[in-house]
């Protein structure tokens, strides 16, 4: 190489740029001058420049000229790399008939036959295979051809791939397999295919996720049909814990909740948090899951780690018509939490009279006292919600009980300022002074 090359101004650097350029006639006549025909410019080789540019008659004279066809430009990539990643495909026959090297990869690890299958080229695809290219080398992150095919729903490539025996169910190094990423991004025929190749239905990734779990998750519901009708295991659980069923209730995604508690799942399975569908389902508001749930004999008594039940959390929250399907369903309106406290106390605290109000006639007991010895008309009282005060005076609430602080419900309404409820209280025969006084 002349010292003008290594600047880009030799006769080298002029092959090289007029290949990339297709001009033919000019990389004819230096080739005749005795310009190598593996010139180079700037770090890229002429046979990979007119391989870039799609200029097959280059391609071939330089080839002929003996142009080493393995000739790497300056970040590892070969010819026949670039054609395939660009989609020449009669480049790429011409390289692998020259005897290319097959299984060389780019700087990220994908091969020729991987740039195939990601860009979804049945043709080039069915080159490489035919030449005998390694159907699983995965690319630094993993991935096979199969997979990224699978990834992008190019499934007449995996049906080749798969029809000259690759490993279909090969994980990339999230442990996502062809069948998992083909559901997860919804393409049907994808799976299809996978499944009827005898793909693996119940592989997990790393977090232990299933493919049925993802599905559910991201509300394919077609996906988790077609999972369940080859024997997907419906109740497999995360390594948090979580279900199909119940990530399906996290997004709100209903006709998969039908789909998955018309199939069998486990209606009481709950996560390390021991949340249960049915808490979940309330904690989100969802009454029509909940119904469902009650109906495939849902415990609703079913408690998370904090003690909570459904009935709780819809007092909670404010989600009156599952508390009262809730209590149509028998649930237990004095349950309590690890705290002590009952669901109608949650709804006195949080002001929700029409809660309050369903509860105290669904034989609440509004005496009860959480573990600081507060109880439903303290929390009101202390809050200024007058209605529910009202409320529990009508249903003969003791409004001199102190709790453990020695305060009682109408010495909190004055120290918050609600004098509305003061007077209720004081009607209501409430003791102006505390009993230790």
């Amino acid at each position: 190489m002349a010292i003008a090359d290594l600047f880009g101004l030799g006769n080298e650097s002029k092959l090289a740029k007029a290949a990339g350029h297709g001009d033919a006639a000019t990389v004819s006549a230096l080739l005749k001058q005795g310009v190598s025909p593996n010139a180079t410019k700037l770090g890229y080789p002429a046979l990979f420049n007119a391989a870039w540019g799609n200029s097959l008659a280059i391609v071939e004279m330089l080839i002929e000229a003996g142009a080493n066809v393995n000739q790497r430009a300056w970040f590892g990539t070969t010819p026949l790399l670039v054609a395939t990643g660009k989609g020449h495909a009669r480049i790429v026959h011409v390289l692998i008939a020259a005897n290319a090297f097959l299984n060389k990869r780019d700087k990220w690890g994908g091969t020729a036959l991987f740039l195939a299958a990601e860009r979804g080229s049945l043709e080039m695809t069915s080159l490489l295979i035919a030449a005998n290219a390694n159907l699983n080398k995965s690319d630094h992150y993993g991935r096979s051809p199969t997979l990224i095919a699978a990834q992008h729903g190019h499934a007449d490539v995996v049906d080749a791939l798969v029809n000259a025996h690759a490993d279909y169910d090969k994980p990339n190094h999230h442990g996502e397999s062809p069948l998992m990423v083909a559901a997860l991004a919804n393409h049907i025929d994808t799976v299809v295919l996978l499944l009827n190749a005898g793909a693996d239905v119940n592989q997990c990734n790393r977090h232990g996720e299933s493919i049925l779990l993802q599905a559910a998750g991201k509300g394919h519901v077609v996906i988790v049909d077609l999972l369940l009708r080859v024997g997907a295991a419906i109740d497999t659980r995360s390594l948090n814990g979580s279900s199909a069923l119940l990530v399906a209730i996290a997004e709100g995604h209903v006709d998969v909740v039908h789909l998955l508690v018309d199939a069998g799942a486990d209606v009481n399975q709950c996560d390390q948090n021991g949340m249960s569908p049915l808490l979940l389902a309330t904690y989100h508001g969802q009454l029509e899951v909940a119904l469902a749930l009650i109906n495939a004999s849902a415990d609703p008594h079913k408690t998370n780690n904090a003690g909570h039940t459904p009935l709780m959390r819809a007092a909670d929250l404010g989600h009156l018509s599952i508390v009262q399907l809730l209590v149509a369903a028998n649930a237990d309106t004095n349950l309590e939490s690890l705290t002590g406290d009952t669901a109608l106390i949650f709804a006195a605290f949080r002001g929700q009279f029409e809660m309050a109000q369903h509860l105290v006639a669904a034989q609440a007991n509004i005496n009860h006292c959480n573990k600081a010895g507060v109880s439903a008309v303290s929390l009101a009282a202390a809050g200024g919600h007058v209605n529910i005060v009202h409320l529990l005076i009508a249903a003969n609430a003791d409004i001199n009980k102190c709790d453990c602080r020695g305060e009682t419900p109408i010495f909190k309404a004055a120290r918050n300022g609600h004098a509305q409820v003061v007077e209720l209280l004081l009607l209501a025969g409430a003791q102006i002074h505390q009993p230790d006084e």
